[in-house]
């Protein structure tokens, strides 16, 4: 869904810590911000809001509890199963895990483009790297 005004979100998240949430993370596929929004996102029992970049934030909507994740991996993956006659349907069921990679074409070599974040023991998600592709 979306966060508009962030009114909803910020009086759902103060219900739940006074009735012992320990902490309140927010995910919403458009952060559309406006009115009130940020001042209520910045004073709200909110640990962490995580929203795509559909829509382009401002560098003053920008908090540090923000996270934004990229829809250009899931929009390319559609765009290319469309191409290729294959089921775009396939992408939202729970039986395919869908990451943030994407192939790239290197010399004619395919490479995976890993976009997620990579801690420095580089097993987690965090660092950008081009590794060939299986």
């Amino acid at each position: 869904d979306m966060i508009s005004t962030a009114g909803s979100i910020c009086g759902a998240a103060k219900v739940v810590m006074s009735r012992g949430a320990k902490k309140v993370i927010v995910a919403a596929t458009h952060g559309v911000l406006c009115g009130n929004a940020v001042s209520n996102l910045r004073n709200a029992p909110i640990e962490k809001v995580i929203l795509t970049d559909s829509i382009p934030l401002q560098p003053e909507q920008m908090l540090d509890k923000i996270e934004v994740l990229s829809v250009a991996p899931l929009l390319g993956e559609a765009i290319k199963r469309i191409h290729r006659g294959e089921s775009v349907g396939a992408l939202f069921s729970s039986e395919v895990e869908f990451t943030q990679e994407m192939l790239l074409w290197e010399d004619g070599i395919a490479k995976k483009l890993d976009v997620r974040q990579h801690d420095d023991d580089d097993d987690e998600p965090g660092a950008t790297a081009a590794v060939p592709a299986a």
